[in-house]
């Protein structure tokens, strides 16, 4: 299972309220696709009526990146400061790898 990191004050920053609530919804969603499918917060173009039953989510990520979240991609879209916030999936599968190798090693 993998876990998104979400600052507390994220429904409080400027660029969230900017906005506004269904867009800050998509940008949440976004956040899981990208997590789960370690896309490195790039979102595929054809992946956005997946990830909201808003209407016009491509209107919603549009706004997403007029207010500073997202960057509009060759084929898609990219959070912005994705890696910033997030652990690429080769460190955090090398950090996996080392901490069952770990718990492997331990006499039981």
């Amino acid at each position: 299972m993998a876990w998104v990191y979400l600052d507390d004050q994220f429904p409080d920053h400027p660029k969230v309220v900017a906005a506004g609530g269904d867009a800050a919804w998509l940008f949440v969603s976004m956040l899981c696709y990208a997590r789960r499918f370690a896309t490195e917060g790039f979102i595929p173009d054809a992946q956005i009526t997946r990830l909201t039953d808003r209407r016009s989510p491509r209107r919603l990520a549009q706004k997403l990146v007029s207010v500073g979240l997202l960057h509009l991609s060759d084929g898609g879209w990219t959070i912005h400061d994705y890696a910033d916030w997030n652990k690429p999936a080769t460190t955090r599968s090398e950090a996996g790898r080392k901490a069952a190798a770990a718990r492997w090693s331990k006499d039981a």
